[in-house]
């Protein structure tokens, strides 16, 4: 079983080119509830304060 990442940020768009840089920079817009995941690289981003179930998460706001 893989170890999902969560990111938490307050901001409503987010970047992402991958945790060792290893894809093209991308923009992502985070919904309210829930959180969006990176096309490339699987990350995942929610809103802070929004409740997901992860085994890995960190602030990056």
């Amino acid at each position: 079983m893989s170890v999902e990442t969560i990111i938490y940020t307050t901001k409503d768009t987010v970047s992402c080119t991958g945790e060792l840089n290893d894809h093209p920079l991308v923009y992502y817009s985070v919904p309210e509830t829930g959180y969006v995941t990176c096309g490339y690289c699987d990350l995942k981003f929610a809103k802070q304060g929004v409740q997901a179930d992860d085994k890995r998460s960190y602030d990056r706001t």
